[in-house]
């Protein structure tokens, strides 16, 4: 390849990144249900096994429990890495990001059960350091990743239920 066409190549890659504004670095993506999912969150089932199988499918899923308060019906993971990009080639900066489920299991009428998830997504990066809630401007990954969690789940307990 000439040096020219190295140029060339280089030049264009710079401004599509600077139009783009960000570019993807690492291999870690926010997890998806398929397009269209629309979470259950109410089970034909005992609370004892919704807890059994929630934890289940956190740990298949390697997803380490913080907190839990089995009386309450609480679980809350750890953070877990989710995408990081850097800005304009990095000059900028790199913004990382973590997210963590919340999970709370209730016992229902007629011996149902429901589950409620709510993920938190936090940011940070060079010119902001400290970790903070960005849940709010990013609705549809914050809704991704859990009906992520609510499609696991939900696999789990169907197959129990039969």
């Amino acid at each position: 390849m000439s040096k020219e066409a190295v140029i060339t190549f280089i030049v264009l890659w710079v401004l599509s990144a600077v139009v783009s504004g960000c570019v993807p670095i690492g291999a870690t993506r926010f997890p998806q249900a398929p397009e269209n999912f629309v979470p259950k969150k109410e089970y034909a089932t005992s609370f004892e096994a919704a807890w059994a199988n929630v934890h289940d499918v956190l740990n298949k899923n390697r997803i380490v429990v913080a907190a839990e308060n089995r009386g309450e019906g609480r679980v809350t993971t750890e953070y877990i890495q989710g995408q990081s990009q850097a800005d304009v080639l990095g000059l900028l900066g790199v913004i990382s990001t973590r997210y963590r489920y919340s999970i709370r299991i209730a016992r229902g009428a007629n011996r149902n059960t429901t589950i409620d998830v709510v993920a938190n997504l936090e940011s940070s990066g060079n010119a902001m350091p400290a970790w903070r809630d960005i849940s709010n401007d990013n609705t549809r990954i914050v809704t991704n990743i859990e009906n992520w969690l609510y499609e696991q789940i939900q696999k789990r307990l169907s197959f129990d239920e039969y």
